[in-house]
């Protein structure tokens, strides 16, 4: 058994919510005290309770819920009823789905609030994960690129949440850095788009800012800081062992500034 009292703290439900069930018959106290007037419920109503609460969370109003547990006790529930709670789980299964788009930002701005106070001042060697990704393939010299072709390859019907992290594959081509494959981290794919992998293991990573703003001069930081990468690999007497990734830190949402965009090199090694 459990008071009214505890069950208002217990649950922060207001005293006149109780009493409102308790006038529309939903919730009666299974035991009044005659001398205290304290009013008692057990654990079945408890349970109860818990279903009232759950329907009004769902986005029932207080007569829907009403409504709701009178035809639930009077006899089996129809198929109008049904479909009335069908339909708000597809709403409250919209609901989540964007509480995980605002989680995704959230923890996008964390990162980038990391990567902004942490940037890697010196090469490091990672142990990375196996990644599920989508390739579009590009196949053109670093000079020949740009964001508008890189748009237009993107399949139309490939399903994208807001902050789903894109990055570029590179290679060297008679002496010039290509662009390989627009690269897209996919939260769902689709019969549409074919996904791949990018392997797990050892990865040689830097990471520098550029600004995204003028295009010239990003496609220069680039290519210079890929190269500069490549050269302390060999250094350090590293081989490559695999296409250079070129991931993005920062995001439209997230980022600082257009001039302090974060990247990360990630090269993996044998």
């Amino acid at each position: 058994m459990i008071s009214r009292g505890e069950l208002i703290k217990k649950y922060n439900v207001t005293l006149d919510t109780l009493r409102y069930y308790e006038k529309k018959k939903l919730l009666i106290p299974e035991h009044t005290d005659l001398e205290s007037k304290k009013r008692y419920y057990s654990d079945t109503q408890l349970h109860f309770f818990y279903l009232i609460q759950c329907l009004k969370a769902s986005g029932l109003s207080t007569k829907e819920t009403t409504e709701f547990l009178k035809l639930k006790e009077e006899g089996p529930l129809n198929s109008s009823t049904k479909n009335f709670l069908l339909d708000r789980m597809t709403v409250l299964e919209e609901q989540v789905k964007s509480i995980h788009g605002y989680l995704n930002i959230l923890n996008s701005i964390v990162e980038t609030i990391d990567a902004e106070n942490n940037l890697l001042e010196k090469p490091v060697i990672k142990t990375l994960k196996k990644r599920n990704i989508i390739p579009l393939k590009l196949d053109m010299s670093l000079d020949q690129f740009s964001q508008k072709k890189v748009m237009e390859v993107e399949s139309p019907h490939l399903y994208r949440q807001l902050l789903n992290i894109s990055a570029f594959s590179f290679s060297f081509k008679n002496n010039k850095l290509w662009v390989d494959d627009y690269i897209l981290f996919p939260v769902k794919n689709t019969k549409d788009a074919e996904s791949s992998t990018i392997p797990e293991g050892k990865y040689f990573c830097a990471q520098f800012k550029a600004n995204m703003k003028n295009e010239t001069d990003l496609l220069k930081t680039i290519e210079e800081n890929i190269i500069h990468e490549l050269s302390i690999l060999k250094e350090q007497g590293l081989e490559q062992d695999g296409p250079v990734y070129l991931i993005s830190i920062s995001s439209i949402i997230t980022s600082k500034s257009n001039k302090d965009w974060i990247f990360e090199i990630q090269i993996p090694i044998k």
